[in-house]
C-alpha cells in the first residue's frame, strides 16, 4: 500500500511549500506520470502558486493541451540553451505566426513549438533546414525581446516579493522534530519486537552459559564466570544499541540534509529531539536485561545498579552512533566506519583476567584509547559494584582449595577486594566510574554536533561584484564563451545538454527571462 506516482509529486510539492520558499522550482514534475496525474500535478501547482503568491517555474516536456492553458507565461529553449521565446502564453501563437510559423488547427501549440526548435538528425537536408530556422527564431527574438517583453511590476526599492511567514521557534521545531521520532519508533513494530527478543534471550542463554554465577552465597570459584558475565552484558548491549543507531543515522541522512538545506531546523535541535526520543526506548531494553539476568543469576550487584550501569552504557553507544553517523553520508558507510571501531573499544576496554601490573608501561594511545571506550567503563562499574566488599562462603582447608579460581590473575583470592586488587580496580569507586561515563556521553554528543554542523548543507553565497555581460556570462573561475552561429556546430544530435551552453549571449538571456518569469504565477521551461 505504497503512494502512487502522483501522490509523490504532490506529496514532492507539499514538503517544499512546508519551508515557505520564495520561489517554487519544480524539475519536470509531469515526468513519469500519465496525462491525467500530469494534469493534476499541474494543477496543483498552480492552485499553491496563487493560493500562496509564490511564483511557480517549471520544466515541462510535451505538456497536454490542458497543462498549456494553465501557463502564464512560457519560455522556450533551443538546442544548446537558446532562448527562441519567453514572454505570455497568450501572445506565443500570434508572434511565431508573425514570423511564418502558424499554428496549424487543432494542433497542440506547446507540441507545435517543441517541433520548431527540434532537429531531424537523420535526413542531411532537413537537419540544414532545421538549424537555419532555429537561428533565424534566436535571432529574432534576441530583436524582439529587448522591447522587454517580460515587464517588471513597479516595487519599491528593497521590498520583497511578498510578506514570509514568521518562522516557527525553536521549541516548536524542537517539538515537532520529537514526535516524528517518537512516532517512528512506535511504528517500528517490527525491529522493537526483535530488540525485545535480543534482549530477553541474551539474558536466559548468558546465564545458561556461566551456571558457575548461582543463586547463593559467592564462591571464589564464581569469580571468572561473574567477571565473563558482566563483561558479555556490557558488551552484548553496547553492540545492539550502536548498529541500531548507525543504521538510523545513514538512513535519515539524505531526509535530514534536505530539510536542513531548507533551513526547517538545525543539527542541534534534530539531534536533542533524537536523542530524546531513541535514549529512554535504548535504556529501556537494557533495564529489561539486567532485570532477567538479576533475575536467572545469583549476582551479587544491586538490580538498580545493574539497570542503571547498562542503560548508560547503551546511551554511551547509542551516542557514540550518532558521533560515527554524522559524519558518513550513508547507513552503509557509518557500519564500515562504527563497527572497527566498536572492536577497537572492545579489545582495550575487557579486563585482562591474567591481572594488572601498574608498573607495565604502554603506548600513550592505548590510554586515550581506554578513556573513549564506553565498553571499559561499563564493565568497571560492574565490576567494582559486584566484587567491592564481597566475601566468599566459608569452606574447610581442602574444599576451599578446590574451589580457586582458575585463572592467573585471581588465584588464590580470599575476597572480592583481593579480586579488584588483582584486576587494578581497588581505588575505583562505582559512581566515579560513572561520572566518567556520563562525560563521554556528553563529548560524543557533542562531536555529532560538530559532524552534522559540519556536513550540513552549505549555500554558495551570490557574489555582490559578478557581471554579467551580453557576451558571455563571467563569474569567479566561470567563462562562457561565444560561438557565431548554431549551424556550424549541428553534428547529428540535437539533445539538450547543459554542458552544451556555448552560444552567444544563451546564458544571460535565459537568465533575464527566468529571472523575470519569477515575477508571474506559473511559468513553464519547453
Amino acid at each position: 500500500g505504497g503512494l502512487s506516482g502522483g501522490e509523490r509529486r504532490r506529496l514532492s510539492v507539499a514538503l517544499e511549500l512546508v519551508t515557505d520558499p520564495r520561489v517554487l522550482l519544480a524539475d519536470e514534475p509531469t515526468t513519469g506520470l500519465d496525462s491525467f496525474q500530469a494534469e493534476k500535478a499541474v494543477g496543483l501547482l498552480r492552485r499553491l502558486a496563487a493560493r500562496n503568491d509564490v511564483p511557480c517555474v517549471c520544466t515541462l516536456h510535451q505538456p497536454r493541451a490542458s497543462i498549456w492553458k494553465m501557463l502564464d507565461h512560457f519560455i522556450l529553449l533551443a538546442p544548446g540553451g537558446r532562448v527562441a521565446y519567453a514572454g505570455e502564453r497568450k501572445d506565443a501563437v500570434g508572434y511565431f505566426a508573425s514570423l511564418g510559423h502558424p499554428c496549424p488547427a487543432e494542433t497542440n501549440p506547446a507540441e507545435y513549438f517543441i517541433d520548431l526548435v527540434s532537429v531531424d538528425t537523420e535526413d542531411p537536408a532537413r537537419r540544414r533546414t532545421d538549424a537555419d530556422r532555429i537561428d533565424r527564431l534566436v535571432e529574432s527574438w534576441s530583436e524582439h525581446g529587448r522591447s522587454d517583453v517580460l515587464p517588471s511590476p513597479p516595487r519599491e526599492e528593497g521590498r520583497s516579493l511578498r510578506r514570509r511567514r514568521r518562522r516557527p521557534h525553536s521549541f516548536r521545531r524542537f517539538l515537532a522534530l520529537f514526535n516524528r521520532a517518537r512516532r517512528q519508533n512506535f511504528r517500528a513494530i517490527s525491529v522493537n519486537f526483535l530488540r525485545l527478543c535480543a534482549s530477553s534471550g541474551l539474558a536466559v542463554l548468558l546465564s545458561m552459559i556461566f551456571p558457575g554465577v548461582s543463586q547463593g552465597a559467592p564462591t571464589a570459584r564464581s569469580v571468572a564466570d561473574r567477571t565473563a558475565l558482566l563483561s558479555y552484558s556490557v558488551i552484548n548491549m553496547a553492540m545492539m544499541a550502536l548498529m541500531k543507531t548507525l543504521d538510523l543515522m545513514g538512513k535519515e541522512r539524505h531526509v535530514v540534509a534536505r530539510e536542513r538545506m531548507r533551513r526547517q531546523y538545525s543539527g542541534g535541535e534534530y539531534l536533542a529531539a533524537k536523542m530524546l526520543a531513541e535514549f529512554p526506548l535504548d535504556a529501556g531494553f537494557s533495564v529489561l536485561y539486567a532485570a532477567l539476568l538479576k533475575r536467572a543469576t545469583g549476582l551479587r550487584v544491586g538490580t538498580g545498579v545493574l539497570c542503571g550501569t547498562l542503560s548508560l552504557v547503551t546511551v554511551a553507544c547509542a551516542a557514540l552512533g550518532f558521533a560515527v553517523g554524522s559524519f558518513a553520508p550513508d547507513a552503509e558507510t557509518a557500519m564500515t566506519m562504527g563497527m572497527p571501531l566498536m572492536i577497537i573499544y572492545m579489545v582495550v576496554g575487557v579486563i585482562n583476567p591474567g591481572g594488572v601490573n601498574p608498573d607495565d608501561k604502554r603506548p600513550i594511545f592505548l590510554d586515550w584509547l581506554k578513556m573513549a571506550s564506553p565498553v571499559k567503563w561499563g564493565i568497571e562499574a560492574l565490576c567494582v559494584a559486584e566484587f567491592k566488599g564481597m566475601e566468599f562462603e566459608k569452606k574447610r582447608r581442602w574444599f576451599r582449595i578446590l574451589d580457586t579460581p582458575r585463572m592467573g590473575g585471581l588465584a588464590l583470592v580470599n575476597n572480592g577486594d583481593e579480586v579488584l586488587e588483582s584486576l587494578g580496580l581497588k581505588d575505583l569507586t562505582w559512581k566515579n566510574l560513572m561520572r566518567n561515563l556520563g562525560i563521554l556521553v556528553l563529548v560524543e554528543l557533542g562531536v555529532s554536533l560538530v559532524g552534522l554542523n559540519v556536513n550540513g548543507p552549505r549555500f554558495i553565497e551570490a557574489n555582490q561584484k559578478e557581471k554579467v555581460e551580453n557576451d558571455g556570462c563571467v563569474s569567479n573561475t566561470r567563462k562562457f564563451r561565444t560561438k557565431k552561429n548554431f549551424s556550424e556546430r549541428v553534428e547529428g544530435s540535437n539533445k539538450m545538454d547543459e554542458s552544451s551552453i556555448r552560444s552567444k549571449g544563451s546564458i544571460p538571456a535565459a537568465n533575464r527571462a527566468i529571472s523575470k518569469a519569477f515575477q508571474v504565477d506559473v511559468s513553464g521551461v519547453l
